[in-house]
Formats: C-alpha cells, sequence, structure tokens
C-alpha cells in the first residue's frame, strides 16, 4: 500500500539533519532522530501485521485454489505452506530496506542487493538440480530472508537499535496526519500501473487467445527491461532528491533532476534499439524464438510507448521528494484510458491497435505530467506555497 515508498521519502528528509557515527549509532538532532525513531516503530508494526496477514491468509486461500484440481499424488500442501510463511517473513524486511534507503544507505543497499540476488539464483538453481520439485520456490524464499537478517543483523544491528530500542521522546511523525495522506495516493499510483502494465495482457488473452497473450506478456517482459535499467539511476537516487529538498538545495536538485534525466532518456533509446535490433535478428534468422514474441513492428512500438513514458519516472521522483502526490490524478486517467483502450482494441481490432493505443497513452500522459511538475516546481521554490521538512501533506 505504498508504505515503503513513503518510509524512503520521509526519512530522507529526517535524515538531513543526522548521520551516522563511526561506531554505527545514529546522532545528530534529537528532534529529527526522534521523528525518525517514531517512522521506523511505525513502519516495522506495520509490516509485522501484513506479513502475519499474508502467511496466515495465504495458506487457506492456496488450499481453496489448488485442492479441487491438484492430483492427489502431488504433496505440494507442505511447500505450500511453508513458502506462504516465508513469504510473509519476507514482507517484514521492507521496512527495514525502505529506511536504510532513506537514510542515504543507498550504496550499501544496493551492493547487498546483488550479493542477495546471486545467493537466491544459485540456491534455485541446486534446488532444481537436487530435484526438489515444489520445494524450489520454498528453498529460494528462505535463502533471501537469511540474507536479509545477517545484512540487517551484522551490518546494522547499531543503526536500527538506536531507532527500535529508545523510545521517542520528542516530536512524532503522526501516521493519520502526515502519512496516510500521502501513503494512499502512493497506493492508488501503484493500482494504476497494474492497468499500464498487466491488464492489456489478460485482454489479449481474453479476446485472441493464450497464443498471443504469450506473445504480448513475453514482450511486454522484455520492454519492461528497458525501464528497469534505464530507471535504476533514478531509483537509486530518490533519498538524494529527499535530502535536497529538506535542506532547500533547490538549485541542487534541479541540476541533479536534469543530469538523472538526460541519463535515463538516453539509457532508455539505446535499450529500446537493443531490444527492436534482437527481434528483428530473431525474425531474419527464422529463429523459433521469434515466435513467441510479437512481430517487429509490434515490438518497435511498444519499446517506443516505453521510451515516451521513461521522463514520467525522474518527474514522479522529483515531486514525490517533496512528500507530496500532485501527479495522482493525471495517473489514474492515464490507467482507465490505458484500460479502457486496451480493452476495446482487443475485443473489435487487433493486437497492433492495442499497442498503438498503449503508445498513444504515453504520448499524451506524459506532456501533462512535465507541465504539472512545471507549475509544482515554480509554486513550491519560489515562496508560494513552500513545503517545510515536517508539513503536513
Amino acid at each position: 500500500m505504498g508504505l515503503g515508498t513513503v518510509t524512503i521519502l520521509f526519512a530522507s528528509h529526517e535524515w538531513s539533519s543526522l548521520k551516522l557515527a563511526s561506531d554505527g549509532t545514529i546522532i545528530g538532532d534529537e528532534a529529527a532522530l526522534s521523528r525518525l525513531a517514531s517512522l521506523a516503530g511505525l513502519t516495522v508494526k506495520w509490516f509485522a501485521v501484513a506479513g502475519a496477514v499474508v502467511a496466515i491468509g495465504l495458506v487457506p486461500a492456496g488450499f481453496l485454489f489448488f485442492e479441487p484440481e491438484a492430483a492427489t499424488h502431488v504433496s505440494w500442501q507442505w511447500p505450500w505452506i511453508l513458502l506462504c510463511l516465508a513469504t510473509g517473513l519476507s514482507l517484514v524486511a521492507v521496512p527495514f530496506r525502505s529506511l536504510l534507503e532513506g537514510c542515504n544507505q543507498v550504496a550499501s543497499v544496493y551492493q547487498f542487493s546483488t550479493w542477495e540476488r546471486i545467493a537466491e539464483r544459485l540456491a534455485t538453481w541446486t534446488a532444481i538440480v537436487a530435484g526438489t520439485g515444489l520445494w524450489t520456490a520454498f528453498a529460494a524464499t528462505i535463502t533471501s530472508n537469511i540474507c536479509h537478517i545477517g545484512f540487517f543483523a551484522f551490518r546494522y544491528w547499531k543503526f536500527f537499535q538506536t531507532l527500535l530500542v529508545r523510545t521517542p521522546i520528542g516530536p512524532r511523525i503522526r501516521w493519520k496526519d502526515e502519512v496516510f495522506p500521502f501513503q494512499w495516493r502512493i497506493a492508488l499510483s501503484w493500482m494504476c500501473f497494474y492497468f499500464n502494465s498487466s491488464f492489456p495482457t489478460l485482454v489479449v488473452f481474453k479476446y485472441h487467445g493464450a497464443v498471443a497473450a504469450g506473445q504480448f506478456g513475453m514482450t511486454n517482459m522484455l520492454v519492461f527491461v528497458i525501464a528497469l535499467v534505464s530507471g535504476s539511476w533514478i531509483t537509486s537516487r530518490i533519498p538524494t532528491f529527499g535530502l535536497l529538498v529538506a535542506a532547500r538545495e533547490y538549485e541542487k536538485l534541479d541540476e541533479l533532476f536534469w543530469r538523472i534525466t538526460r541519463v535515463v532518456i538516453g539509457v532508455s533509446v539505446l535499450l529500446a534499439i537493443g531490444v527492436i535490433g534482437v527481434v528483428y535478428g530473431l525474425n531474419a534468422l527464422s529463429s523459433p524464438l521469434a515466435q513467441r514474441l510479437l512481430t517487429p513492428i509490434q515490438t518497435t512500438i511498444l519499446a517506443a510507448a516505453m521510451v515516451i513514458l521513461m521522463p514520467n519516472t525522474p518527474i514522479v521522483a522529483y515531486l514525490r521528494a517533496h512528500k507530496r502526490e500532485p501527479i495522482l490524478g493525471i495517473s489514474v486517467l492515464h490507467a482507465m484510458s490505458t484500460g479502457l483502450c486496451s480493452l476495446v482494441a482487443a475485443k473489435y481490432y487487433s493486437v497492433t491497435v492495442v499497442v498503438f493505443c498503449f503508445l498513444a497513452n504515453n504520448c499524451i500522459a506524459v506532456p501533462i505530467a512535465a507541465l504539472i511538475w512545471y507549475m509544482c516546481r515554480k509554486a513550491w521554490h519560489s515562496g508560494i506555497d513552500r513545503p517545510s521538512p515536517t508539513a503536513k501533506v
């Protein structure tokens, strides 16, 4: 429900007055430390409850979903139960990662993530080779959990001890007044993302069958690599955006924004050319893999749509760094338009029209988002409606 993203942004604002001591504890402004500690307590409790609900809720849901279709000779129950418990535990790790990222420990977190992914993949491959069957998913998830526990306990034990053991005695971040008005907007934005990413595949499946849906889904995932890789430049800078806003260093903020935006656009263009080239190459070689993807023309349209959408990523990060979400309205309209257009195009026309609708919606939404960014930046940084680091959303 968006609390992980909100935690990063709120923590970054408080971290502008804090720093890590040589012994790993947090030192600095007592008021900021008190607010950060209250945020840590709030988010850890939230995700602990959410993890328990997910773990307990998934178990009976799985039995209802799988039992009617499961063959009697397949022993799926215990792998499912333990996977649900491990998944609930993995959710508990979210606030710890978010707090570290918000407190400008991005390099350390990303370095850990690399090794954690490697360990997870090794566990998966080992389990597959060992013939563990349905236990493979549990092996991968529990390996990830063990890595997280070790990272938090050995690398940042005193960091979290400072935040979670002591009781905040100064000002606190109030969830109802400060966090929730921002959080529900972030949550709704994440729901909108579903209609822009997954919903078109479902309507293609409904009206054009499994083969077309598979081609659309595989190509969509390939094109999504463009967003994943180019967007990583902005993801790692989100805490810095928050720090600069909290310090009111708006010139540095703008300089960083434009530099990152140029990188994001440049990388996305190069990746799009690469993706299009791969698809054209597979078709030219008559490779069987080409049959699993959309046609070269459809792939080109889909890749172009993703490139056009990419400037929206730094725009959203810039605006959210002010602990506000003025772009929510256009996000909702964009999602509704994409979903409706995909439904109509798939039902009455072709997959090519579905892809073209995605491109057309992005061509309309991104310029509007840029206009919102320009207007908000002008108002917030000119002394008109300028938010303070502790202002309510």
